[in-house]
């Protein structure tokens, strides 16, 4: 699955509940997203539409929920993010 993102936006309790999980928004931006991620719908219900899973500049796989801002935009927000659980980096691997 691909996704049009453009850019995304950011507000401070977002960055805070990331950095809870040490992830950051330039990890996101400069090494996530900019690298190779793979995105899958998320589960029903929840607020963040979609998981985008990729590698840092490190190599280590992370899963970032994210949502996009405004129906038709290109604008996205991430959620929340952690390291990813060994499912989720099988999954990786397996769609690339």
């Amino acid at each position: 699955m691909d996704l049009y993102i453009e850019a995304w936006e950011w507000d401070d309790a977002n960055i805070g509940h990331l950095d809870t999980h040490g992830i950051t928004p330039e990890m996101i931006e400069d090494e996530i997203w900019a690298g190779e991620p793979r995105f899958i719908a998320n589960r029903r219900n929840r607020s963040a539409s979609h998981l985008m899973i990729g590698p840092d500049r490190a190599g280590r796989l992370w899963t970032v929920c994210i949502c996009q801002i405004g129906a038709h935009s290109g604008v996205w927000r991430a959620i929340t993010g952690w390291p990813s659980k060994p499912r989720e980096a099988a999954w990786y691997w397996k769609a690339r």
